[in-house]
């Protein structure tokens, strides 16, 4: 293999390399919203099995109290101050790509994500 066929291949790869990297980037981001999402209706359904079962909203709490919830490796949730008709938690990856999603029960639309 000469240094011509040597600096072809390095070429090829970094074109190759260009193409790809975006492409992971995004799908990485894409991936670590969708857990968050999953988590945050997860931990709505279980504040809502709590105030079913305790007539009141658990809230300023980290989500792992609501019991019977298990949280994904490094997505940290919190529950907010609740008010006797609603609820806010916040799911976070702060890891890779940080991102933060906000389910607000008293909302029209209650998943933020961003």
């Amino acid at each position: 293999m000469g240094i011509l066929d040597l600096c072809t291949a390095i070429v090829v790869a970094g074109t190759v390399a260009t193409m790809a990297i975006p492409g992971y980037v995004a799908s990485r981001a894409e991936v670590a919203e969708a857990l968050l999402r999953s988590t945050a209706a997860g931990a709505a359904a279980a504040e809502e099995r709590y105030r079913a079962e305790h007539g009141v909203y658990l809230g300023n709490a980290p989500c792992s109290a609501l019991g019977g919830l298990t949280l994904p490796t490094h997505v940290r949730c919190r529950l907010e101050a609740a008010a006797p008709a609603r609820f806010r938690l916040t799911t976070r990856k702060p890891h890779a790509t940080p991102r933060t999603c906000v389910w607000d029960s008293g909302s029209a639309s209650p998943l933020v994500c961003g």
